[in-house]
């Protein structure tokens, strides 16, 4: 084969990726598959098992984020750890958190404004510190019993820097500030919440909560206003886990019981608009256990500079897009 024939060969893959460009992926953990699974959106194809089964000590699989390494980060709940993946390949890297120093069956974690990771631990109803670059324990952030806490297990970070905790084995919600000082009770027993999971955040600032004995989801605004926001059971929601936000800004849910399903509301108003997936897509057991939107690579277009022709600095830019993931 000709180096010209080559290069119009691998024109024609750019031209494809470029076709490819807007279609997001995201993962779904499965929990009791001990895998990830990678799907296309918005049809729900499955695409590959993003972290196989046995490949990790992955057991029992959790929460997940990207980190700022933009490295996959999930938690292994039966192993008392987080493992951390490659982003783009899902090449286990190792693990990050590792049990011991108080974590216990971890539940949802996150980066704070400082850098450090915050770890809800479960067997302990607390919150851990740890570097957020190396994964080395710090310490004790939140202890068990402050401001009510019992049964850590969800948390999202607000703008100010304060944190907000799911306590759920009394089905609380409670802020703390930036020094994991008890701050207040955000009042939600009107809501029927009940067991209260994830906690996520959309661009203005409302907290959604799922509730995994009342399969509902609350809204709590920024004046600490709390109201069912998927009032129970609504398209079949059972035992939700956890959420995110699709690129149209509709509501996705992981629902764990039944069958398990991924269910799609609507981003303004929580009105059922379906499934994305079921619980046994792409060979999952089940039970899927959250959500997570891989972030876009940058556009991948044939004419990279722009000038109209598809020329060798076309074919090197693509080159160097496709092997960062493009």
């Amino acid at each position: 084969m000709s180096r010209s024939i080559k290069v119009t060969s691998l024109l024609a893959l750019a031209g494809l990726c470029a076709q490819a460009q807007g279609q997001p992926e995201f993962l779904v953990s499965d929990f009791s598959g001990n895998r990830v699974v990678r799907f296309k959106y918005p049809s729900g194809k499955a695409f590959d098992h993003f972290v196989g089964q046995g490949i990790s000590p992955l057991d029992d699989a959790g929460y997940m984020a990207i980190g700022p390494d933009q490295k996959l980060y999930v938690s292994s709940y039966s192993t008392h750890s987080i493992l951390r993946y490659d982003g783009v390949t899902g090449e286990f890297l190792g693990e990050f958190v590792t049990p011991g120093d108080g974590l216990g069956r971890p539940g949802q974690f996150a980066w704070g404004p400082d850098g450090h990771l915050y770890v809800c631990s479960w067997d302990n109803s607390s919150v851990l510190m740890y570097n957020g670059q190396s994964g080395v324990f710090k310490k004790i952030f939140i202890s068990k019993g402050k401001g009510g806490l019992d049964g850590a297990w969800g948390l999202v970070f607000e703008d100010d820097g304060n944190l907000l905790v799911a306590s759920s084995e009394n089905d609380k919600v409670l802020r703390f500030d930036s020094g994991g000082n008890f701050v207040k009770e955000i009042p939600v027993a009107h809501t029927g919440l009940n067991q209260p999971r994830r906690l996520i955040r959309d661009s203005a600032g409302t907290v959604y909560v799922t509730g995994l004995s009342s399969d509902s989801v609350i809204a709590i605004d920024a004046q600490d206003s709390a109201r069912v926001f998927v009032s129970g059971g609504l398209g079949g929601l059972d035992q939700p886990s956890g959420m995110a936000f699709d690129p149209d800004g509709n509501l996705l849910v992981c629902s764990m019981g039944g069958d398990g399903t991924v269910l799609k509301y609507d981003g303004s108003f929580g009105q059922y608009l379906g499934y994305i997936i079921v619980g046994t897509d792409g060979g999952m057991s089940g039970n899927p256990s959250d959500i997570l939107f891989l972030p876009q690579p940058e556009e991948c277009g044939p004419d990279y500079d722009g000038n109209g022709l598809l020329d060798l600095f076309d074919f090197l830019a693509f080159v160097n897009a496709f092997n960062a993931g493009c």
